[in-house]
């Protein structure tokens, strides 16, 4: 019995290692950093993401690409004009997708104009303010530790060599950051 179990451990294993296994690659242009797009941005705001929806469109060969719309309110405009945007357009897919959840509030930086927001994969210019952000007392969260280095950025102030953190930069990432290492 032992023989037929290691007979049958061995094929599995020889198997596994001659078989192919699926592989997942993709390329995209390199985002700018967070630090780049504020220093660039003509516009600065908090929105609300009220609503998202999948949007798709087939292509005769039997492709198809898929985005998210989503409706925005702007909650709080930091420079300059705000008032037309209207909407956001960004993809959730694992190349580059960008995580954005109905009803938080993010802080985007952009030098785009018009009615919509349109998110690049891996986009570095949005980040998640929910935690940090009460839209009735704007003045306890711009004191926030993730809102402050943006009002004193603002006010002329360089932003601390470490903002955002990789931390706040993953609540709008697809592909979590692996887990800290436990204390010692």
């Amino acid at each position: 019995m032992r023989h037929t179990s290691t007979r049958f451990v061995t094929a599995i294993m020889l198997l596994a290692w001659v078989l192919p296994l699926p592989a997942l690659a993709c390329s995209y242009p390199e985002p700018a950093p967070f630090k780049e797009a504020i220093a660039n941005a003509s516009s600065i705001f908090i929105f609300r993401l009220e609503s998202a929806e999948v949007k798709r469109k087939n292509f005769e060969d039997g492709s198809y690409a898929e985005w998210i719309e989503g409706r925005i309110r702007v909650a709080q405009t930091l420079r300059g004009d705000s008032s037309l945007f209207k909407s956001i357009r960004f993809s959730t897919n694992q190349c580059g997708g960008v995580r954005l959840d109905v009803g938080h509030y993010f802080l985007v930086v952009t030098d785009s104009g018009g009615t919509e927001i349109n998110l690049s994969p891996a986009d570095q210019s949005i980040i998640d303010v929910t935690t940090s952000f009460d839209e009735s007392r704007l003045d306890v969260s711009a004191q926030t530790d993730l809102l402050r280095p943006i009002h004193d950025f603002l006010a002329g102030t360089p932003l601390p060599e470490s903002f955002p953190s990789p931390y706040v930069v993953e609540y709008t990432s697809t592909i979590p950051l692996p887990p800290l290492p436990p204390d010692r």
